[in-house]
Order: structure tokens, then C-alpha cells, then sequence
């Protein structure tokens, strides 16, 4: 079965995990996938799945997404990428939407993450994921995939979408790729967070929690890995404070090998905007690697299936307080045995092989449909 997925995302990012993990195991399950994207075509020389590149020098700020759309649209009408089914991420839909219908095959709307931004260029985000998700009211294409329950009914509510047409793609984690080791005892606590450095992500809150507990002699460092706009701030912070260390932007295979020699994983996205409705990645990552997670209690962090004295979420205005109790009442084995129960639950229930289950019955639905 051929499918073709038209995205936005550049795989060399970091936000990239998921289309990455979702599309090696179509390949391992028998499917001719092929992305299209911006990056160039050396980038995917060595994958499974073959490539369509609409790479260009530069793609102005604020029009990426109408360019590389554009791109793509001259590749459809040149029947560059024929398929029996499109996978197609909500900022490009609705530029290709309609030479998609042309071609016959059925359209699955990809939404990771509704619009992040605020502002004018925010508004203009909003307006293409509203009109993304209407072809689906209006029955141009056939259904679409979100990350999480709480995205699944925030789509429902803002657009009045039927549930049955939207699937949920939760994030999973490669338990082969992140996993725990034995570390030697040590008296001071590891903290770290992995990710974007953005200032709307809560992470400026971070350097303060570990210099709290300092100050209440809880001995503590924090490791902070990723770029964004706060990232020469927070090194800033670095070169006058040992506890601090600050990693650029790595290749996500180094990330493992990193998260194993921490104690406790960091999530301070705030209750507010787009990050109750998502499915971090870091989540599974943390505990696959064997991590405590410490941080901000909402729908976007919380999983059911962790002993809550391992997975601490608190509400937001206690982040600093609760966070000092907690970090004072850990030992060593409490850790040893956080880190164990952790694991465990990584490899039972947050197997990729789960969310490709899902996309698969969704692909599968739309061939049905034709």
C-alpha cells in the first residue's frame, strides 16, 4: 500500500520523534511510505522509507508553510506522488487540499500540536488549523489524528467535529533506545530537561526551583538540553552558577545516553495554551531511561499508570514549594526503586507499537472508504 505524508517538520529536529518513529514501523509493517518535507535529499539517503524533497535555501518567516506547500502542490499535479493514501500536517492542508481531492485518494489530516504562537503570526496559525480541520466538517477529507484525549476533545469543541472521525496518536517511547542503568551513588540530586528553551515553556522557572532547593541545603544540579529564546539567557545563568549546565541543540540519538546518568525529569509547560492538550515526548523518555518526573500537574502531563510518589504533578503555584518537600523526602532507594517502577512502565505501556496500531486501523479505514 503506498502512502505518502506531506509534513512540515524537518527530521534533523528535535520535534521531529514522533513522524520519525511512526514512519520506520509503516515500513517494518509492509507499507510504501514516502515523505515529503524541506529537508535536503541527502538527509534521507539512508532511511526505509523513500523521500520527496522541496528543500529550498531560504523559506521567508511567517510564509514557510505556503511555500513548501507550494512545492508540494507542483509535485501532486506533476503526479510526482501518487498513493493510495495522504497524510497530510494541518499547516499544509489547506493549500493542497483541493489537487488532493483530485487525485482519488483518501486524505488523513496529521495534527501534532495546534498553533504554539501568539500575535499576528499566531492568528494566522489559528486561522489555517481551523480551516485545516473544517475540510474534515465539510467532508473533503476523511478524518484526522491528534496526540492526545484532551487535543481529541478540544478539536471537537472548537470545530464540532464527530469524535469517531478523530484517532489519538499518543506519544510513545523507544524502550530499545532509552533505557536505565545502575548509576554510583551520589549525594547530590540530577535534574534535567530536554527540549525547546522557550520562555512560554516555563523553563526560566527551572534554574530558580534548583537554587531553592540549594538554599535549603538540598544539594541539586540541573541540565537543561535544547535552543530557544531563552537559551543565551539561561547560559548566561551557567557561567555563574556551577549547579547549571546548558547543552545546545544535540542530535536526539546522543539524548539517551544523557538522560541515563540523571535521577529526575523536569516538565514545567504551564497549565495555559496549547500544552494541556499535548503528549510530550520527554515523558516516556524520562521514564524509559529509568527518570523520577517532577512537574506541573495538567491533562498534557499526566499519565494514570505511575505511583504518583515517583510522578510528581503539582499545581502550578506550588511548584517551588511542593517541590522542595518532595526533593527533601527522597533517598537513595526511593530513587532506585522510582527509577525500576519507572522503566517498567515505559515498556508496558508506552510502546510506539501501540500508536502505529492506531494509524494503521486509520489507514486502513480510509482504503475501506474509497
Amino acid at each position: 500500500m503506498r502512502v505518502v505524508w506531506y509534513t512540515i517538520r524537518n527530521f534533523e529536529d528535535m520535534c521531529a520523534t514522533t513522524p520519525i518513529e511512526l514512519a520506520k514501523r509503516l515500513v517494518e509493517r509492509g507499507y510504501e511510505l514516502t515523505i515529503v518535507n524541506s529537508d535536503k535529499p541527502e538527509n534521507h539517503e539512508n532511511e526505509v522509507w523513500s523521500h520527496g524533497s522541496v528543500w529550498e535555501k531560504r523559506y521567508n518567516p511567517g510564509f514557510r508553510a505556503r511555500k513548501i506547500a507550494l512545492n508540494m502542490k507542483k509535485r501532486i499535479l506533476n503526479r510526482v506522488d501518487e498513493a493510495d493514501v495522504y497524510l497530510v500536517d494541518w499547516a499544509i492542508l489547506p493549500h493542497i487540499a483541493k489537487v488532493l481531492k483530485d487525485t482519488g485518494a483518501q486524505v488523513i489530516l496529521i495534527d501534532r500540536s495546534p498553533p504554539a504562537y501568539s500575535g499576528l503570526f499566531g492568528r494566522l496559525q489559528w486561522f489555517a488549523w481551523k480551516k485545516a480541520w473544517r475540510l474534515l466538517l465539510k467532508e473533503k477529507i476523511l478524518s484526522g489524528c491528534v496526540v492526545s484525549d484532551a487535543h481529541k476533545k478540544f478539536v471537537e469543541r472548537k470545530i464540532g467535529i464527530p469524535p469517531e472521525k478523530i484517532s489519538v496518536l499518543n506519544a510513545g517511547v523507544d524502550t530499545k533506545m532509552f533505557f536505565r542503568e545502575d548509576k554510583s551513588g551520589s549525594d547530590s540530586l540530577k535534574f534535567v530537561y530536554h527540549g525547546q528553551l522557550d520562555k512560554n515553556r516555563g523553563v526560566l522557572a527551572l534554574p530558580i526551583f534548583i537554587q531553592n532547593l540549594i538554599n535549603n541545603s538540598v544539594k541539586a544540579e540541573l541540565t537543561l538540553i535544547g535552543r530557544g529564546n531563552v537559551s543565551t539567557q539561561l547560559k548566561e545563568m551557567s557561567e555563574k552558577n556551577s549547579w547549571l549546565t546548558v547543552h545546545d541543540l544535540i542530535p536526539h540519538s546522543e539524548i539517551p545516553s544523557m538522560l541515563r546518568t540523571q535521577d529526575i525529569g523536569l516538565l514545567p509547560m504551564p497549565d495555559r495554551g496549547i500544552w494541556p492538550l499535548a503528549s510530550p515526548l520527554k515523558r516516556g523518555e524520562y521514564l524509559a531511561s529509568g527518570l523520577l518526573v517532577y512537574g506541573i500537574n495538567h491533562s498534557g502531563h499526566s499519565f494514570k499508570f505511575i505511583d504518583p510518589q515517583y510522578y510528581k504533578l503539582v499545581d502550578q503555584e506550588n511548584f517551588h514549594e511542593e517541590g522542595l518537600r518532595w526533593a527533601q523526602s527522597l533517598s537513595r532507594e526511593t530513587i532506585l526503586n522510582g527509577a525500576i517502577d519507572a522503566r517498567n512502565a515505559a515498556e508496558r505501556y508506552l510502546s510506539w507499537e501501540n500508536t502505529v496500531d492506531v494509524l494503521q486501523n486509520v489507514i486502513h479505514a480510509a482504503i475501506q472508504n474509497q
